[in-house]
């Protein structure tokens, strides 16, 4: 239960049968009770804590009644009368019960409590403005481990008494919890590089655990890439200036985003550096990978195709779409569809068709070589199945 200055806020607990996710606010002045929203709200939970910010009731950790313990907890703003998750993982204490926690004016600190059969000596301290938490020091005189102790918040430490461990105790500690007034912002920095990213931030008194003080990572889960990091040929920008793969003079003639030093087709455009056969030589200027190509132009009335060496000539098979999605169907007879055509034994690896499809139409175009008079193959679809030729040339 906590106290706004003007209700009493009561959440969760236990009643003879299950854990409970839910509360009441109870106004003195008018004798009413009222109901906290359930949307949203914290699992339910009994041995948890709950402490009043000023503005929001958060309430932590607890057992949902099967010796199930929560590291997770919840905000509750009776103005607006709604619940924001705190967070849980990173830097996070670990899942307890019977545990203190007390309001210092900026930050919830708890301390303490039990969970699987072993009592705990740390805690952690959550800012509800940046939404951290971070880890209170495990260094010094850190009290032993203990349960259903007390806690106060004395205006600049937390002293700790009291409890139960592996016996009772008599003992306890004062804990200081360094406070500042100009918090530094720091940035997420999930790959431990030294350098956050810039998505996700926060302030604190100092550099939590797992936090940089810059924001400048590219790729914050590749602790490999990072600005000052050696460049390699790998299609990916190691060291965050912009460029992939770059050279030392930073030389890109076909304008594809790979640098000339490491593009496997330096003056053709091949921005994925695919390469079928694995021979060094990209897909789109490798001629004699038993692939063909059909190239984009500009003019949309021109197919053209890369001249693959092998072929003595070459076939276009074209078709409607639509009727490929229904019958399956890759080479669809000349005439039984506005669309399909088929055009063989062609010498040179470009053809003009003036055909216009009709609105909301798809034409599709797929060539072969001929090689020894035989018609090669319409190639593999996506799942990797050799598409069927149904109507070959000639």
């Amino acid at each position: 239960a906590v106290w706004t200055g003007n209700e009493m806020i009561i959440w969760g607990g236990h009643d003879e049968r299950y854990a409970l996710s839910s509360g009441g606010r109870y106004n003195p002045v008018a004798d009413s009770w009222g109901y906290t929203t359930w949307t949203s709200a914290p699992a339910a939970r009994s041995a948890h804590t709950a402490v009043w910010t000023g503005s929001e009731m958060i309430v932590w950790g607890g057992d949902d009644g099967d010796h199930g313990y929560h590291a997770s907890g919840g905000r509750y703003s009776p103005s607006s009368d709604t619940w924001w998750p705190t967070p849980v993982g990173e830097n996070a204490p670990s899942a307890r019960v019977e545990h203190t926690a007390v309001w210092t004016g900026n930050e919830m600190i708890i301390w303490g409590g039990y969970a699987g059969g072993e009592y705990s000596n740390s805690g952690g301290r959550y800012n509800p403005s940046t939404n951290f938490w971070i880890p209170t020091s495990s260094a010094g005189n850190v009290p032993l481990a203990r349960t259903q102790h007390t806690a106060v918040w004395t205006g600049t430490e937390m002293i700790v008494w009291g409890g139960y461990g592996e016996i009772t105790l008599d003992s306890g500690a004062r804990y200081c919890a360094t406070t500042c007034d100009w918090p530094t912002q720091y940035w997420r920095d999930a790959d431990a590089d030294t350098y956050g990213n810039s998505t996700i931030t926060g302030y604190a008194c100092y550099q939590p655990p797992g936090f940089a003080s810059n924001n400048l990572d590219c790729n914050d889960v590749n602790p490999s890439m990072h600005p000052g990091a050696t460049e390699i040929c790998n299609h990916r920008d190691d060291d965050c200036d912009g460029d992939v793969d770059e050279s030392g003079a930073g030389v890109d003639v076909d304008g594809d985003g790979a640098h000339d030093v490491c593009d496997n087709c330096a003056v053709t455009w091949n921005p994925s550096q695919s390469d079928f056969d694995h021979d060094g030589e990209g897909d789109l200027c490798d001629f004699d990978d038993g692939l063909i190509y059909v190239l984009g132009t500009s003019d949309k009335s021109v197919i053209e195709w890369q001249p693959e060496q092998g072929p003595a000539a070459w076939n276009v098979h074209e078709g409607d779409l639509a009727v490929l999605r229904t019958t399956g169907s890759y080479t669809q007879a000349t005439g039984s569809n506005p669309l399909a055509e088929k055009h063989c034994d062609l010498a040179e690896p470009r053809i003009v068709d003036r055909d216009v499809p009709a609105s909301g139409a798809v034409k599709f175009s797929l060539v072969t070589g001929t090689v020894g008079g035989a018609e090669g193959s319409l190639g593999t679809n996506s799942a990797g199945v050799v598409r069927p030729n149904t109507d070959p040339c000639p």
